[in-house]
């Protein structure tokens, strides 16, 4: 969400401003957004330790995130498989699906792209393969 925001507002990628720089987009995202989700978890009834809410991005909770992957691969709870993801060429990054725009071609179709200065074919296959 915040690379896609950064693409539109300022036409930059996270590569672009370097990592130090989009962890304080996202962090500002974050403030932007936080009291709203958080309204929107009250709403539907859940009952947290508002007290010791926190970011996945904060400095403390990266490692613990990282540990806590780590650790569910480890126990096979986690894998990491080839399948089909939406990425983005722009971002150069993968990204879920309700930051996808959806749109049905019939046959060869050109279309503009983001971060290109021509418009891309789609809806063509041009090479296929089992890996």
């Amino acid at each position: 969400v915040v690379e896609k925001q950064l693409r539109k507002t300022r036409d930059l990628s996270r590569h672009d401003i370097g990592r130090e720089a989009f962890v304080g987009e996202a962090m500002k995202w974050k403030v932007e957004k936080e009291a709203y989700i958080y309204k929107q978890l009250r709403a539907m009834g859940g009952t947290y330790d508002w007290d010791r809410a926190c970011f996945t991005m904060d400095p403390k909770m990266c490692t613990a995130v990282t540990e806590a992957f780590i650790r569910m691969h480890d126990k096979g709870l986690i894998f990491r498989q080839n399948r089909l993801v939406n990425w983005s060429c722009t971002l150069k990054s993968a990204i879920s699906d309700i930051e996808v725009e959806k749109v049905e071609v019939k046959g060869r179709t050109l279309r503009k792209v983001p971060g290109y200065q021509d418009p891309v074919e789609f809806g063509i296959l041009e090479e296929f393969r089992y890996a």
